[in-house]
């Protein structure tokens, strides 16, 4: 898992990269151009989807003493 903020950066600059790469490749004759793929993945894999759901269910077993609602 990966932060959501970390998500929608790595959007923002897939969108920017996509407008260069069109931009470029309007001014080109060739109309054959690649479709970039990207994959935005953690290095470590410090905690499974599955692991996040499980400790989830934890959490409503035993809620925190002084969570502020």
């Amino acid at each position: 898992m990966v932060p959501a903020d970390y998500v929608v950066n790595a959007m923002i600059a897939t969108a920017w990269d996509i407008a260069r790469r069109f931009k470029i490749s309007a001014t080109e004759t060739d109309s054959k151009s690649e479709l970039p793929v990207y994959n935005y993945v953690s290095d470590v894999n410090n905690i499974t989807w599955g692991e996040y759901m499980r400790l989830s269910r934890n959490g409503f077993h035993e809620p925190f003493d002084k969570a502020l609602w």
